[in-house]
């Protein structure tokens, strides 16, 4: 690839000059990061028209603070209700910014700190030694970061995911009567037909005579002008009276709780919309985008490559289960939202959007809904969600099943254990690591080279002969390793990418810990086979070290909010209960392996069937080299002093994980 390109090498590029560029550069230039730094922005919008208009609600304790609170260019404290009364807030206003006035804001900054533009339209982004390679219909630039505010791609839609469109037409009018009713605002009138699916109207009045009046509609196809013109003379003529038309609005917004198709470009970072920041059950995108531009702020003053991701929450689960109505009930949206606003204080209804609620809050508003499309959307959620959603509670009911078992019928209990533990590895925990080679390449067909058998090989043999002189470094060795690998699967499936490495470590080593301590008198005797003694005084103070660990995790599960974690965590202290070896296949059988396998399969876009072809010949293949073991340790080939299959079986486990933790730790990297 040429290193010539045509301009010097920039700071940072921002491609799209639309709201989250602006809002970055207005933090930006407020933290003093925009100094001596060569800047690009790129987009082929000249950006000059007043084409949208942008309403968030805040408190006064927010305004005092607010990056954009000198664009704001109206406020108001009425809401009018579902039944025709209003809401006074004092201490909460719905604001309004005008897209004219940012990019006015943007042509300002521009001019003082001599920003490059261009209007021309990116093709796409490329990873350099150094930075990104940006390439447009035109040239090539090259800059350290990329800020990327292109619309956002979406993935298709899984069964208990949604995907709808919120759209909007409406006029900027004066009135030739006054409006009495000129301080208050209308979020939702539903005095229109909703034509299968859920609309109203959206109002905004400037004055006594001058106000914004929109069609909204939340559907699967975007508002036809045609027939919205007729909608909207007909309401404001009823409404309001005679008018005339001083401007048009009309826009689309993505309501999606799919996922989006991320940059694998370690220096780009993701803003506006195509970073998440529109709720999907709102449409509202604002505010997410201003702490958004102050996160970036923070991070470049820290001098790190920023990272941002919308926290996975009981709030996306909300949005799913909404949009799931709206999407296959649409004439349900108006009742739904009539009785949220009609049976609900305005502020308290904005502070559950804003996501600022807590749980009391929320059930008690939740208890004011009709409780039968969201118990119908909340089975669907669950049920057809994909197997990382559903699969912990089912783990946790075959554990209280084992539990239950071992108390009532210990036999049936040991057959059923035996069946789950040997059916299990063999089919999921061994498979699982058995198509490295095709990771190495990311190509579903590919077939192991000679130069990656034998440095998988060596890497595992060199392991082996160190089992062999230092157990106990070795050991050491293989639980930090192992800690790490299921620490990073684990938060990978989660989607936890916050303090990644140190939840990772925090999480694996605990979990690991846990599942060793709780079960002190089996894992020493195991430890013993491999040469290494363990004090039998530490069997005392097990329990409590147990106990610390699961209270070490409980507070983990607090600081990352996360639910999957917390169910993982009630996994580990019900299967504590059981056998070490129970205790230990269920999380590596059913969370570890399993998890594991559908990031391979998804990675490779190969089906079970596939995985399972591929992965055969390299299964079988670790049971022969096992089998070589066994014949050389047995015939005395090899000499081991002392040797005890169980630490035979262990140490090749070590040995043969290494290799593959290598190679998937570099497919994690890759598919982040």
């Amino acid at each position: 690839m040429s290193a010539d390109y045509s301009i010097e090498k920039l700071d940072y590029i921002f491609v799209g000059s639309g709201t989250s560029a602006t809002l970055l550069l207005m933090s930006m230039e407020k933290n003093g990061l925009l100094t001596d730094k060569k800047i690009g922005i790129i987009d082929p919008d000249e950006k000059s028209i007043n084409d949208k208009t942008f309403c968030f609600w805040i408190s006064d304790n927010e305004k005092s603070t607010l990056l954009c609170a000198p664009l704001i260019s109206k406020e108001w404290n009425r809401f009018r209700r579902q039944n025709g009364n209003f809401d006074e807030e004092r201490s909460l206003s719905y604001n309004m910014v005008r897209s004219s006035d940012l990019y006015a804001e943007m042509k300002r900054i521009i001019s003082d700190y001599d920003i490059f533009r261009s209007h021309e339209t990116v093709s796409h982004l490329e990873t350099s030694d150094d930075g990104v390679i940006v390439t447009t219909n035109q040239l090539r630039y090259h800059a350290h970061v990329v800020f990327d505010s292109r619309p956002p791609d979406f993935l298709p839609p899984q069964a208990h995911e949604s995907h709808l469109q919120q759209s909007f037409f409406g006029y900027f009018i004066t009135l030739e009567n006054q409006n009495p009713d000129h301080e208050v605002i209308d979020l939702m009138d539903f005095n229109v037909a909703q034509a299968y699916e859920t609309q109203f109207f959206y109002v905004l009045p400037f004055d006594e005579t001058n106000l914004l009046v929109e069609l909204t509609r939340f559907g699967s196809q975007p508002i036809n002008e045609e027939n919205a013109t007729i909608l909207l003379n007909d309401y404001i003529l009823n409404r309001f009276g005679n008018y005339t038309i001083t401007a048009v609005e009309r826009g689309n917004i993505p309501m999606s709780t799919s996922a989006i198709t991320s940059e694998s470009h370690p220096n780009v970072v993701m803003i506006g919309a195509r970073s998440g920041a529109i709720k999907p059950s709102t449409g509202y995108a604002f505010k997410n985008m201003m702490h958004h531009a102050e996160q970036i702020s923070a991070a470049l003053l820290a001098e790190t490559i920023p990272v941002f991701s919308r926290p996975t929450n009981r709030f996306k689960r909300y949005d799913r289960l909404l949009l799931k109505i709206l999407s296959d009930k649409p004439h349900l949206g108006k009742p739904i939202f009539q009785q949220l606003f009609s049976k609900n204080e305005t502020s308290a209804v904005f502070r559950f959007l804003d996501e600022k609620s807590t749980l009391k809050e929320e059930l008690k508003m939740f208890s004011t809904l009709p409780i039968k499309p969201f118990l119908s959307a909340f089975i669907v959620d669950v049920f057809k969600a994909k197997k990382r959603d559903w699969m912990p509670i089912l783990l946790l009911v075959i554990a209280l099943s084992l539990l239950l078992s071992q108390q009532v019928n210990p036999t049936f209990f040991e057959w059923t254990n035996n069946l789950f533990l040997i059916s299990g590895l063999l089919a999921i925990g061994i498979p699982h690591g058995a198509v490295d080679h095709m990771l190495t390449s990311d190509k579903k067909n590919t077939r192991p080279t000679f130069g990656f058998i034998v440095r998988y090989l060596s890497s595992a043999f060199i392991l082996f002969i160190l089992w062999m002189i230092a157990p106990k470094l070795s050991l050491v060795l293989f639980l930090l390793y192992s800690s790490w690998h299921f620490g990073e699967s684990d938060l990978f499936h989660w989607g936890i990418s916050k303090n990644k490495v140190a939840t990772s470590w925090i999480w694996g080593s605990a979990l690991l810990l846990l599942i060793l301590s709780s079960h002190f008198s089996e894992s020493r005797k195991i430890i013993t086979h491999l040469g290494i003694d363990l004090p039998a005084v530490l069997i005392d103070f097990a329990p409590f070290f147990s106990v610390v660990l699961i209270f070490g995790l409980l507070m983990l599960v607090k600081v990352t909010r996360n639910f999957r974690m917390f169910l993982s965590l009630i996994l580990l202290i019900c299967a504590i209960q059981l056998p070490l070896l129970t205790a230990f296949g269920l999380y590596f059988i059913g969370q570890h392996s399993l998890n594991s396998w559908g990031h391979i399969k998804k990675g490779l876009a190969i089906t079970n069937k596939q995985f399972v072809l591929k992965a055969l010949p390299f299964t079988l293949g670790s049971f022969f080299l096992f089998g070589i073991l066994f014949y050389l340790i047995k015939n005395e080939i090899i000499m081991i002093q002392n040797y005890n299959w169980t630490a035979i079986i262990f140490i090749f486990i070590s040995c043969i994980s290494l290799p593959h933790i290598l190679v998937i730790h570099s497919f994690y990297i890759n598919k982040k």
